[in-house]
């Protein structure tokens, strides 16, 4: 797999003049292309070119340590603080009606599905009743998170109307509980899993 922190550096360092001078051809003229250009150019041309070319590698340098710290911030951003043993995603249907049922009442289980998938969040009191995020419960609450709402009339699976900043939080959200819940199936019938 290549090395895409690199990749920018690699490529416009290639595009950038060399920070030597030019040779100097047999006939006294100072040459920006090597020996196939007919071009007369100055040492003080040169000088800036090498200035040009320290500026590109400083830019350069500076998109790639960027890079690299955003790479491994994102890396970083939603594991989570104690390390979670989950299970292989299942893709069993489940029907709209069982996931309504699973809301965490009477010790019962407890089930939020985001674009069609089913995560069982069983083991997380805010999603049990009285909890901060039992509006979610028994829903696919994609619309929802990805508008980061608890309002019970934006808890919908339907998250086409979403603007491209909120269709981002709510990936978020997906990669969030993919990293701390088990998959336990699909809602049956779900067309928002896009």
């Amino acid at each position: 797999m290549p090395d895409l922190a690199r990749a920018p550096a690699r490529c416009w360092s290639s595009l950038a003049p060399s920070p030597s001078p030019a040779p100097k051809t047999g006939r006294g003229k100072w040459e920006e292309g090597g020996a196939h250009s007919s071009q007369p150019a100055s040492p003080l041309l040169g000088q800036h070119q090498g200035f040009s070319h320290l500026i590109l590698e400083q830019l350069t340098t500076s998109f790639v340590l960027q890079r690299q710290t955003k790479v491994s911030i994102m890396a970083g951003k939603f594991e989570p603080k104690v390390p979670v043993n989950l299970n292989p995603p299942k893709d069993d249907p489940i029907s709209p009606e069982e996931l309504a049922k699973a809301t965490g009442v009477d010790g019962g289980k407890c089930y939020v599905a985001i674009k069609g998938k089913v995560y069982d969040v069983s083991g997380n009191k805010a999603y049990q009743p009285g909890g901060s995020y039992h509006v979610f419960a028994g829903k696919d609450a994609s619309r929802a998170l990805g508008k980061t709402s608890t309002k019970p009339e934006d808890v919908q699976a339907d998250w086409s109307d979403l603007d491209d900043k909120e269709k981002g939080v709510l990936e978020d959200w997906v990669t969030f509980f993919s990293k701390r819940y088990n998959i336990v199936g699909v809602v049956e019938g779900a067309t928002n899993m896009g």
